[in-house]
């Protein structure tokens, strides 16, 4: 069942504007060690990162549900499941959500074993309690719990985006997430702000190709004939990071004017 589930699923996956092409630029993009590393989701997991307290929340819940089930053993799949994942996990970040999908079944039967008979009153007490609310504890707690991501999630902003003639465009609305304040990212919330423009480059960096990104990075890291390739691009407006290298060299040459700047971004237009 599970091979035809497989099956199918790859089947309505070439049904798409690009066909079986979208899986072959997908491997080509993959292939690419100098793309990939440019790309948090594909980075070994940070331990000193408070962003990977979850995961190691996680890796403690299956090292104890592994030392505690003893009685029936884990079959020979289960065993690969756990060890394949989490070896994916700590590979690249991107696969943690997929390991605790595959690993919560194994997980949960253990640890629910383990503690049945003691937290059976606590659960049957909280269970008396949320059916007399009509479940409105749980709704709460979910909602708070949703407010506060939310919260850490739009971080800090920045100021106005500059438009024609120098002017605030109007359409940027006021201000630009603290977590899009890097180059590619600036790409994708203009994307958003201003949809009537096109940007130089954003975060999609397969779609732009490995060659097109070494010389953004060329550019904005001012490596050798960083000034040929920004002049061969006819770029005229910059919105970059403040700390950026490119941003503080602009301040120095005279065909470049700042037209906006803040903590985190700072806009330059070149001279007419």
């Amino acid at each position: 069942m599970l091979t035809l589930a497989g099956l199918l699923a790859l089947a309505v996956s070439l049904v798409n504007p690009n066909g079986w092409h979208l899986h072959l630029h997908n491997l080509q993009f993959m292939r690419s060690s100098y793309l990939t590393s440019l790309l948090f989701e594909h980075r070994p997991v940070d331990f000193h990162s408070p962003s990977a307290l979850g995961f190691v929340v996680l890796l403690g819940a299956l090292a104890a549900a592994l030392a505690v089930r003893q009685r029936p053993r884990l079959p020979a799949s289960a065993v690969i499941l756990v060890a394949g994942w989490t070896f994916l996990a700590l590979y690249a970040v991107r696969n943690i959500p997929l390991m605790a999908l595959v690993t919560a079944p194994i997980v949960a039967p253990a640890l629910s074993a383990c503690v049945r008979g003691r937290w059976r009153d606590l659960s049957q007490r909280l269970g008396v309690v949320n059916a007399a609310s009509n479940g409105w504890p749980v709704v709460a707690m979910a909602a708070i719990a949703c407010h506060r991501v939310g919260a850490a999630a739009d971080g800090d902003a920045i100021g106005p985006l500059a438009g024609e003639r120098g002017q605030v465009h109007p359409a940027a609305s006021g201000s630009v997430p603290r977590q899009h304040a890097q180059p590619a990212c600036l790409g994708g919330y203009l994307m958003l702000a201003l949809p009537e423009h096109k940007v130089y480059v954003d975060g999609r960096t397969d779609f732009y190709g490995e060659a097109f990104i070494r010389d953004f990075l060329d550019m904005t890291q001012l490596r050798p004939g960083w000034r040929e390739k920004l002049d061969a691009s006819r770029v005229s407006w910059t919105l970059l990071s403040t700390d950026a290298p490119l941003t503080q060299t602009l301040a120095l040459l005279p065909e470049w004017r700042r037209i906006y700047g803040d903590a985190l971004v700072t806009i330059f237009r070149r001279n007419p």
